[in-house]
């Protein structure tokens, strides 16, 4: 089924049967990404279930962790990138 197919059959006459007017699938996935990790689930697991290719933009997409926090994370990642890589270059 085509996306926008699938939107016009499925999730619009869904969302109106239950009084949700103009929800998009966006949203439907921004609720779950937020309410997976306010729930406790781990960045790495929701990235998993979205189909990220990488945990940031879960991070990002849940909108749930303040700017500065996504800072301090993304600094890690990329030490930790940092340190693989060197890992990777020794003889």
């Amino acid at each position: 089924m085509r996306y926008d197919n699938y939107l016009k059959r499925v999730l619009k006459p869904a969302a109106e049967a239950v009084g949700l007017e103009g929800i998009t699938h966006q949203m439907l996935r921004r609720s779950f990404s937020t309410m997976a990790l306010d729930s406790g689930a781990s960045p790495k697991d929701v990235q998993g279930q979205m189909r990220h290719t990488d945990a940031r933009i879960s991070l990002y997409y849940g909108k749930v962790i303040p700017a500065s926090v996504k800072q301090e994370v993304d600094k890690l990642v990329d030490q930790m990138k940092t340190m693989i890589e060197k890992q990777g270059q020794k003889p």
